[in-house]
């Protein structure tokens, strides 16, 4: 075996080496000469010793061959040295013979720098745009562009350098990627994200095989396309859009639903009690004494009062119920699923009782009502527009008739008295005669 002129070395199972022949010794010195290091051979791992051992794909070669105790034969090329070698390993039970052999001489076509095609392919990804790499088969840059190496946050050459340790990304399975790529397909994989440079980024990556001047797949080129800001404006987008939606369809001061979206909720909140055969409840508020802490303490001080007015309608219906405001100081709310009108009754109550009690604005405790119409889905009617009317009814009635209550529509015309005077609440007057003489319109 030690003269031979093929190259051997006997490995233990563990990558330690065993032996080196004439034709192996005289190859490692060599290439280390000119690479300016010593060596020491027996007793020492192969990785420490052999030219890109791990790079070049040796190493999983070997290990291949280890595993399935198959006799594996193949050219490869070590781009670290510049040399094609003709590689054989044969495993045996303790020990892995690893001969190899210089067969650069007469293979220069294949060589990426040494083809036409390789120069054309070396200045078209120097000169892109488009963040490019080249590399071999062992997953080692030939090439890249200066835009890969801006995303990259890298510098200096990177020939010869190992992609798996310069750029976070590899496929998770390099293997059956290989397959795919050695079978002329393409790997796409989108909205990859990494932290580059102590930023995260979203990166699109595409990659598809290289072939040399004799049509065979020499290697893989690699595009990384970085659409983190292209991902960041989509995303503004979609929150403007959103922000579009929430404006059209709520209101502004309090967030509730707004007039519109009430419509919408109550049609099919009632096509869903005709298909379940259920009741609807829709509750029309107006707040007693809204107008007069306008006129006394300021919009302002109205305004909060009626996000905190919302906020406690909130809190009373269940998350299935919507609570609305249709404008001013009236409020709507649909309840759905009734099958006991005794609950609609039990909610107004409690309506009636939260809203009533103290509102604590800057230095002023603020109090005001409400007077609350009911209507229910199909008693007093089958259509939105009759739903909410007769609940609108049914709330006049209760403000008339002296603020501060609960009337259903079906109640409301048994409490109506022909003779019974219009009722002119004293608060509600005494702002508007506040109103008049500031505007001087007493005659």
């Amino acid at each position: 075996q030690d003269e031979l002129d093929v190259a051997l070395i006997v490995l233990t199972l563990s990558d330690t080496i065993e032996f080196v022949n004439k034709s192996a010794k005289a190859y490692l010195e060599g290439w280390a000469t000119r690479a300016n290091r010593t060596i020491q051979t027996v007793g020492f791992r192969i990785h420490d010793v052999f030219p890109a051992y791990m790079t070049s794909g040796l190493h999983l070669m070997i290990q291949e061959a280890v595993n399935k105790q198959e006799y594996m034969e193949k050219e490869i090329f070590v781009e670290a040295i510049d040399t094609w070698l003709m590689v054989k390993i044969i495993p045996a039970a303790e020990e892995v013979y690893f001969y190899f052999k210089d067969i650069s001489e007469g293979k220069e076509t294949d060589n990426f720098f040494k083809s036409t095609s390789g120069h054309v392919l070396e200045t078209m990804t120097l000169n892109s745009p488009t963040p490019v790499a080249v590399l071999n088969r062992q997953w080692d840059y030939i090439a890249v562009s200066e835009s890969w190496k801006d995303v990259f946050k890298l510098s200096g050459t990177l020939r010869g350098r190992s992609h798996t340790q310069m750029v976070p990304w590899i496929p998770k399975d390099i293997k059956s990627a290989e397959a795919e790529l050695l079978a002329g397909h393409e790997i796409k994989v989108e909205a990859d994200e990494h932290m580059i440079g102590g930023q995260k980024e979203i990166l699109n990556w595409n990659m598809v095989p290289w072939h040399d001047t004799e049509h065979r797949i020499a290697g893989y080129v690699a595009y990384a396309v970085p659409v983190t800001e292209s991902m960041r404006l989509k995303s503004r987008e979609s929150q403007d859009r959103e922000r579009e939606k929430q404006l059209a369809y709520h209101d502004i001061l309090t967030g509730l639903p707004n007039r519109q979206l009430f419509y919408d909720r109550l049609n099919m909140a009632l096509a869903q009690a005709y298909r379940q055969v259920t009741q609807v409840a829709v509750l029309f508020l107006d707040l007693d004494g809204f107008k007069a802490v306008n006129d006394n303490l300021g919009h302002d001080v109205g305004d909060i009062l009626l996000k905190k007015v919302a906020e406690r309608l909130t809190a009373i219906v269940r998350d299935t119920d919507t609570v609305a405001r249709l404008g001013g100081d009236e409020f709507t709310v649909i309840l759905t699923g009734i099958s006991d009108q005794s609950h609609v009754a039990a909610i107004g109550d409690k309506i009636i009782k939260s809203i009533s009690e103290p509102y604590k604005i800057g230095p002023n405790d603020v109090h005001v009502s409400t007077s609350i119409g009911a209507s229910i889905y199909p008693d007093d009617g089958s259509s939105t527009t009759d739903i909410i009317k007769k609940s609108d009814q049914a709330m006049y009635h209760a403000k008339t008739t002296g603020k501060n209550r609960f009337v259903y529509f079906q109640h409301m015309e048994s409490e109506k008295k022909d003779t019974e005077p219009e009722i002119v609440p004293v608060d509600d007057l005494a702002s508007d005669l506040k109103t008049a003489l500031q505007k001087n319109e007493l005659t």
